[in-house]
């Protein structure tokens, strides 16, 4: 089955997302960039608002998630031991078997994946000595919680509710496979070059064997110019993005001069060598960490890589890959081993590619790493609703029947029941939409304030309630007529009405006035009917099929 998703990479310098089609592989349907002009809140917010014009053209194709990419760099991780592999069990434990480590005050978020059985001896002195002792590992990795709130708020403010929230180390697990094409003996290295921060991620065919995020990237390089040249940060970042370049020491300009005549760089007035000099110093502690992070790797008896695929926007600066491969004696190129069907992806952000694809494995919930769960599942939001939907439309139709009976009957126990149930809807909107609403109004706009995609039936229960009960008041006040009971199942599209009449013309009239309704037949029967002394007692099994519920499907 096709899944189409959106991948959101929030940057420092811009919004990147892509749309995508998996199936067996995937594919681009579209791909789109927002620069983020400023680094304020306002031009934040006003990117996120042209972001959510980009998307909102994409309404009208199926739009089955959305995933977000993380900043990595703020992920703490840990492996905990469990006898049980039971999620729900272990996410109720989890939060207290980390305590030694982290601080369970409220401020992160935690997720977590279950590895597989783990055997291992018992040692001398512990109980059942010379015995295994098998356990399941489990991963965790803890997350600030203000970090997310704080993005999911200016979400909802654009109207984007994103259904997987995961880092971008996380999210690469779904990237072989997915977008690129390799050969299973293949050790290959990707380096992700960001504005503040780097992804370095080994793999070894199929398999993700390691994720780094360093805290280093292009704006290191921005700032190396500055202080060289004695220039301000926003000009430093203009040259280099005009004219610089990186080389090894004394061969600045041979790759200058080669990098002119190319046309990657223009000509700078300046001294072309001081500038490949200041270059190089920004990206030291880059080379530093990269370098570092292998050696400790193959160090521990894993294979030696044999290719480095760069990418991100700090791998555009001149002369990038022939430095790396230098010093590193490694095969380097920019751009990474995309499958024919994501070639057009090349200039689209990696993050962006990822999240889409963990969106499209949490539809089957194979995304363990989704940080869009627990209370972060916002007042109000899509993803909150559309799980509690049928709670709610379940209670909002109990609540119509009371109110139908309590309107009709004026009986003290009926009253006694609506009150009941109404503080069950008081209770049910509180908790979905964080304020008590009652009416059917109140309710469809909450609901379209806060979805992105229509996703929820624009017919619900109340609007067959609100015609029934609109119309027998304009038409049949003048009849003896009780309901008894109202029941109106959306999903199974009926609707069946208990009630009494004490007029032998009541039930025709009842009949005739719901036959107007459009979702109900032209020509309703009653399903069962007895008279006791002066009263008709009846049941009219309806099938509301005669219309569609609004949205993509019925």
């Amino acid at each position: 089955m096709a899944y189409r998703t959106i991948g959101i990479d929030i940057g420092v310098q811009a919004i990147r997302y892509v749309f995508c089609q998996f199936e067996i592989k995937a594919g681009l349907l579209d791909k789109g960039v927002i620069p983020i002009e400023g680094g304020t809140v306002a031009a934040m917010d006003a990117a996120l608002g042209k972001l959510a014009s980009s998307l909102s053209a994409l309404k009208k194709m199926q739009i089955d998630a959305i995933g977000l990419s993380v900043d990595p760099s703020l992920v703490l991780t840990a492996h905990r031991s469990f006898d049980f592999n039971n999620p729900a069990l272990i996410e109720k434990v989890l939060p207290t078997s980390v305590m030694d480590i982290w601080k369970n005050d409220g401020t992160s978020q935690f997720a977590f994946e279950v590895g597989e059985l783990v055997k291992r001896a018992r040692e001398e002195g512990e109980e059942g000595e010379g015995a295994q002792e098998e356990s399941y590992d489990v991963r965790v990795i803890n997350y600030p919680y203000d970090n997310l709130v704080r993005i999911l708020s200016q979400l909802k403010n654009a109207q984007i509710d994103p259904h997987v929230m995961i880092p971008a180390n996380e999210a690469l697990v779904y990237a072989p496979g997915g977008l690129f094409e390799v050969k299973p003996s293949d050790v290959y290295v990707i380096i992700d070059v960001g504005a503040n921060k780097t992804l370095l991620s080994v793999f070894e065919g199929m398999e993700l064997k390691l994720s780094r995020a360093l805290k280093v990237g292009s704006q290191d390089v921005d700032s190396s110019i500055s202080e060289s040249l004695r220039i301000p940060e926003d000009e430093a970042r203009e040259l280099k993005e005009k004219s610089g370049f990186v080389a090894i020491p004394g061969a600045e300009q041979a790759v200058y001069a080669k990098g002119v005549q190319k046309g990657a760089i223009a000509m700078y007035e300046g001294d072309a060598v001081a500038l490949g000099q200041a270059c190089e110093r920004g990206l030291n502690v880059l080379f530093q960490g990269i370098r570092q992070t292998l050696m400790n790797y193959m160090s521990q008896g894993h294979a030696e890589p044999t290719h480095v695929y760069l990418t991100g926007g700090g791998s555009n600066l001149v002369g990038f890959d022939e430095w790396l491969a230098q010093y590193m004696g490694v095969h380097c190129t920019v751009g990474l081993p995309y499958c024919m069907q994501m070639r057009e992806a090349e200039s689209a952000s990696l993050d962006a590619c990822t999240a889409a694809l963990a969106a499209a494995a949490n539809i089957d919930g194979r995304c363990p790493m989704n940080l869009r769960r627990g209370r972060i599942a916002h007042k109000g939001s899509l993803a909150f609703i559309q799980e509690n939907k049928w709670i709610l439309l379940a209670c909002v139709a109990a609540v119509i029947a009371s109110i139908v009976f309590a309107l009709v009957t004026h009986a003290k126990a009926v009253q006694e029941e609506h009150d009941r149930l109404k503080a069950i809807l008081e209770e049910t909107t509180q908790a979905v939409f964080g304020k008590k609403l009652l009416t059917y109004k109140q309710v469809e706009a909450e609901i379209q304030s806060s979805q992105s995609y229509s996703f929820i039936p624009e017919r619900s229960a109340f609007t067959d309630f609100m015609w029934i009960s609109n119309n027998i008041n304009d038409n049949l006040s003048d009849v003896e007529l009780d309901l008894n009971s109202l029941d109106i199942d959306v999903q199974r599209k009926t609707v069946v009405i208990r009630g009494e009449t004490g007029s032998d013309d009541g039930l025709p009239r009842f009949m005739q006035l719901l036959e107007q309704y459009e979702c109900f037949p032209e020509e309703i029967k009653e399903s069962g009917m007895s008279k006791v002394r002066d009263k008709i007692s009846f049941r009219l099994n309806i099938k509301a099929n005669n219309c569609t519920t609004g949205g993509d499907s019925e």
